[in-house]
């Protein structure tokens, strides 16, 4: 999961069956780190946490600061699957709003 575990309430349920469950698989977060609850089962049952921190930035807006947030947490993983930043780039161009505002 790569963002916040809110709502987990409504979400783990279905989300350990469906996925967790079904495929067998380990859960990794990458979550920020502002006004997470990490009492809840999505970190109970995580095999990895990687967390960031995400307090708001004066007069930087929200498109602009979650673009830095992505860009440092590629920067800092050890992950190979996109093999440069450019394909990160050309997701932010895609239409609709699938990734969060970015």
């Amino acid at each position: 999961i790569l963002g916040q575990t809110r709502g987990y309430e409504l979400t783990w349920t279905s989300f350990q069956s469906n996925l967790l469950d079904e495929l067998q698989c380990d859960l990794a977060l990458c979550v920020g780190t502002l006004g997470e609850n990490t009492s809840n089962p999505f970190y109970g049952n995580a095999q990895f946490v990687w967390t960031f921190p995400d307090e708001p930035q004066q007069n930087v807006s929200e498109v602009v600061q979650w673009r830095r947030i992505y860009r440092d947490w590629y920067h800092s993983s050890d992950f190979t699957m996109m093999a440069n930043e450019s394909h990160w780039n050309a997701l932010y161009a895609m239409d609709g709003d699938w990734i969060s505002p970015l």
